[in-house]
Order: C-alpha cells, then sequence, then structure tokens
C-alpha cells in the first residue's frame, strides 16, 4: 500500500548514478542527523561507482517529484562490518555517513534502535517500506513509498529444510509479506519496524538482508536484527566523533619531502676488532631404522655449522635414547608386510 506521508520519517533512499540522473537502488533508516543504517550488501558496486558519486534522499515519499521535504546528501563515508561476507550475507549491516548533516522536521526523524531491553513476540505489529521493484519481471519501481505489514515467523520454521535449511543465523530473524514480496531489487537495507507492547513507538529491529520472495507473498525474507550490532553502531559511531567526523588525510608529497631533510640515519658502529662472523648450527636426526627381522638400532644426530663463506664442519653423535617402534618412526613410510 501507499505509506502516509511522514509516516516513516526515517527512511532514505540510496541513490545509483546513472545516464540522466539517479535511481533508487537500497534503503536505509536516518539514526542520526549524520549517518544512515543501512545493509553492507548494498555497496557491491564500490568497485565500479566510487560511493562518493552516490546520493542519500531524505524526507521524499516520491521518488520522481521530490517535495519541499526532501533533503539530498552526498556519501562522505561508507563503514562496512569487519565481517562481512559477501557470499553468505553473514553480517550484512553498515553505516553511512553524510555530507552535511540533515535538518530535521515533521518529515525528517532519526530512528530509534533497540537495545537488550526491547521484547518483539511473533504476534508484534511489524510493518516492511521500501522504493524496491514491485514487479519482478519488469523491475518497475513504485512512484510512491510503499509499506506491507510483516508477520515474524518462528526462526526454526524459517531455518527447516521447506525454507532456508540451516541458512539463517542467530542475528537474523525472518518475516512474512502476506500480500506481497519483500526481496525484490530495491529492498535491500530497507528497515523492519515493530512495534513494541502497549506503545506506540516504532523500533527499528531489522534490515531487509536477502530472501528468495519476490513477488511471492508468503515466502519469509530474511533480515539482520539489529539488536546484536548495537555494540557496534555506537563503537563506530564513537570512533568517528573522535576523529572529528573527518577522515585522516594521507600527508602530501611536499609535506613529506619538507620533514624528510630533519631526519637522518644514525653513524654506523664500528666493528670490534678480532671480530668473527658468526656461525649457525643445524641439526638433522636420522630416524630408526627396522631391519628385515624387526630389530632396530638407535638414532644418530648429525651435527654440522654452516659459516658464512660457506665452510661446513659436521660431526656424529649416537644418541643412547631407547629406539622407538617401527610404527613410530619419524619421516619413515608405513613398511609393507
Amino acid at each position: 500500500m501507499d505509506a502516509p506521508a511522514g509516516m516513516w520519517p526515517w527512511l532514505v533512499s540510496i541513490q545509483l548514478p546513472q545516464r540522466g540522473g539517479f535511481r533508487h537502488w537500497c534503503g536505509g533508516s536516518l539514526i542520526n542527523s549524520r549517518w544512515v543504517l543501512t545493509a553492507a550488501h548494498c555497496f557491491g558496486l564500490k568497485r565500479y561507482i566510487k560511493v562518493a558519486y552516490w546520493r542519500v534522499l531524505v524526507g521524499a515519499i516520491q521518488l520522481s517529484q521530490l517535495g519541499p521535504s526532501a533533503q539530498v546528501r552526498s556519501i562522505k563515508r561508507l563503514v562496512e562490518h569487519e565481517q562481512f561476507n559477501p557470499t553468505t550475507y553473514n553480517n550484512d549491516i553498515a553505516l553511512v555517513e553524510l555530507s552535511q548533516p540533515v535538518e530535521c522536521n515533521d518529515y525528517v526523524q532519526p530512528a530509534c534502535l533497540p537495545d537488550g531491553n526491547l521484547k518483539i513476540h511473533d504476534d508484534s505489529r511489524c510493518y516492511f517500506s521500501s522504493w524496491g521493484n514491485v514487479d519482478s519481471q519488469n523491475f518497475a519501481n513504485p512512484k510512491h513509498l510503499q509499506d506491507v505489514k510483516i508477520s515474524l515467523q518462528n526462526p526454526w520454521a524459517c531455518n527447516g529444510t521447506i525454507w532456508y535449511n540451516k541458512r539463517i543465523k542467530d542475528y537474523n530473524v525472518c518475516g512474512v509479506a502476506w500480500k506481497g514480496g519483500i526481496d525484490c531489487q530495491g529492498d535491500g537495507g530497507g528497515p523492519l519496524m515493530c512495534k513494541e507492547d502497549n506503545s506506540e513507538l516504532y523500533w527499528v529491529v531489522g534490515l531487509n538482508s536477502w530472501g528468495s520472495g519476490c513477488k511471492k507473498p508468503g515466502i519469509p525474507g530474511v533480515f539482520v536484527t539489529t539488536r546484536p550490532f548495537f555494540s557496534w553502531i555506537e563503537r563506530k559511531l564513537k570512533e568517528a566523533s573522535q576523529l572529528g567526523g573527518q577522515p585522516q588525510a594521507k600527508p602530501s608529497t611536499q609535506q613529506i619531502l619538507n620533514w624528510a631533510p630533519s631526519w637522518t640515519m644514525p653513524p654506523a658502529l664500528p666493528k670490534p676488532t678480532g671480530w668473527t662472523p658468526p656461525r649457525r648450527t643445524y641439526s638433522w636426526v636420522r630416524p630408526n631404522y627396522v631391519y628385515p627381522d624387526h630389530t632396530t638400532r638407535p638414532p644418530i644426530v648429525y651435527v654440522y655449522q654452516r659459516f658464512p663463506n660457506g665452510t661446513m664442519i659436521y660431526r656424529r653423535k649416537k644418541t643412547t635414547r631407547k629406539p622407538q617402534s617401527q610404527w613410530q618412526n619419524q619421516g619413515w613410510a608405513r613398511p609393507r608386510p
């Protein structure tokens, strides 16, 4: 259904540049005036298109006609989870820093992230909203923001052989939209929003990650829950604030040249008189040899010393330890019967 204006004021559209403008690529959630929470798999094209060329649209309802409440920002920094796996979509979460802070109003507000005290049940009232494709064949994006009611599914049933066969992790949650698919192109990174019992406040409890339910109602979609990554989000925001909101800049070539002459190598220490080059000692142990009559003899240690000029001195030394059995020979294959 078409989402009312201002219903989800934290929802953002991460857009990819194309010929003649931009197009919607992924969704995200505004968590403060400068940072957006989304999925890490949305930036698989960063090797071909620099992230600085992308843009983030905040406070919009229709992508074709941006209203007065819409705000456009470019991407300043991308912070992906260190253990994100693009093949299995493990730890599929990322943070995006905007070029400039957004101005909060009735249509632009930060989302609430759950901590360990939030309790969400299977019968909780949840919604998913995105500008993702509504037609899996023609890949048509809706002009208006869409939302759909989501029913959380038991993780044991979602992880069974009928659906995803043990591919669901502990930090994943499955949601079913009974009136359409939720895993089409453009749905990635979109927020899963649930309401706590006896409260009118919605929490962003998950991010759309992967699934196989595009245009197929009743097939569960897989979301990355935000509660296990709450400490990771706080740590990354704290590290960014300690840097002053600016990434560490590399010194220029002129700065390096200006700094280099002030540092010189210390003089080499003179060699003491009567100095001799060092020598290395190696040892090699011949394993116990087993005779045809199954008798053994003790191993022999060969010690030799190598000098830098190539001279070698050998020394042979017998050991008095007990011989090993024929099945414990070091470096020898098992004899044939």
